[in-house]
């Protein structure tokens, strides 16, 4: 695993290949070694359209959307971190954690909402 700085100043997190190695673990822990909660509102929305099999389930989704509009707003960074958690777990589940991995590699800084360390170990 690998940071690089990149040309317009931006810090992107990036995995030296993905590899059956490359597992759900490691990517939720380079994401919190880098205090990423989850991405942006527009990112963790096109993130959540690459997931495979959601369907609707009488008035909510599966599995369940980002918290993103009004849900932004009321939701804690710790609401946030577990529902991208399960959005990252649901990609495995469905085979798809490999093109999911892909699209967050690349993810720049502001593309993220960020925490401190000492907040994302109360995520766990």
């Amino acid at each position: 695993m690998a940071e690089r700085d990149l040309r317009q100043g931006y810090r992107q997190v990036q995995l030296l290949k993905a590899s059956p190695e490359t597992s759900v673990g490691d990517l939720l822990e380079l994401c919190k070694q880098q205090g990423c909660i989850c991405p942006q509102p527009r990112k963790w929305q096109e993130l959540y359209e690459l997931l495979p099999g959601r369907r609707r389930v009488g008035i909510t989704w599966e599995p369940p959307p980002p918290l993103i509009l009004g849900a932004w707003w009321d939701s804690s960074d710790q609401e946030k971190r577990a529902r991208f958690e399960s959005h990252i777990r649901w990609a495995a589940d469905h085979g798809a954690f490999a093109k999911i991995l892909e699209f967050l590699l690349t993810l720049v800084d502001s593309d993220w909402q960020r925490g401190d360390g000492d907040d994302l170990d109360k995520l766990r």
